[in-house]
């Protein structure tokens, strides 16, 4: 992952300067808990972290809620609004992308299958061609660097059909999305945001941004 694809993972890329503070005021707090030599200077700092995000003039017109405890006693270090409700911005990516390089790997790749039923005769198969994916989101994506373009894909596809002697199908082209549940967006999330890109739900198959 090259450097713009990962400030793109963390939410840190865009016209308004506010998101690049914010999530900056987030990680600075992050690391305060890393550095902090004692629980008294610790607590200080994280009090003093959390008062600077809350009174930021960036944060005059919005909400903010704040929860900071230890990971491995599950003490509360700071707070603020700590229980009140709140829809997560894209701040929420730093969890999300900390949680996949922890559980997947910085190595980890998405695959997609091509696959096939019944039996191939005189260059016809009788049965189907099934694209199975498995969650890749750059699938097809023109949003992203260095990804294959989807008409490269499909080129790919037929190649790869062609090698296999097809040159005829009695039978049906199947995307198969099932490695993801049926579900793909919650019920909470904004009608705005499902209405653009990135607000797709993900899906065992996606194919250009969903």
């Amino acid at each position: 992952m090259n450097l713009n694809n990962l400030k793109q993972a963390l939410g840190v890329i865009g016209s308004r300067n506010f998101k690049f503070i914010y999530s900056f005021h987030i990680l600075w707090l992050f690391l305060l808990l890393v550095i902090t030599p004692s629980v008294c200077a610790q607590k200080f700092t994280i009090d003093n972290a959390i008062q600077r995000i809350i009174k930021d003039t960036v944060l005059r017109a919005g909400q903010a809620g704040i929860c900071v405890m230890d990971a491995r006693t599950g003490e509360m270090l700071g707070s603020y609004n700590a229980n009140m409700s709140l829809i997560p911005a894209s701040n929420m990516k730093i969890v999300t992308t900390a949680a996949g390089l922890k559980i997947l790997g910085s190595d980890f790749t998405y695959k997609t299958d091509l696959q096939y039923d019944g039996y191939i005769k005189d260059s016809v198969l009788s049965g189907n061609i099934i694209i199975k994916g498995y969650g890749d989101p750059t699938l097809g994506s023109s949003m992203m660097d260095s990804i294959l373009s989807m008409q490269v894909v499909l080129d790919s596809i037929v190649f790869k059909i062609k090698e296999l002697g097809i040159n005829k199908i009695n039978g049906k082209i199947i995307g198969d999305g099932t490695a993801f549940e049926k579900n793909t967006a919650t019920p909470t999330w904004l009608w705005e945001d499902l209405g653009n890109y990135y607000g797709a739900g993900p899906s065992g198959l996606n194919l250009n941004e969903n």
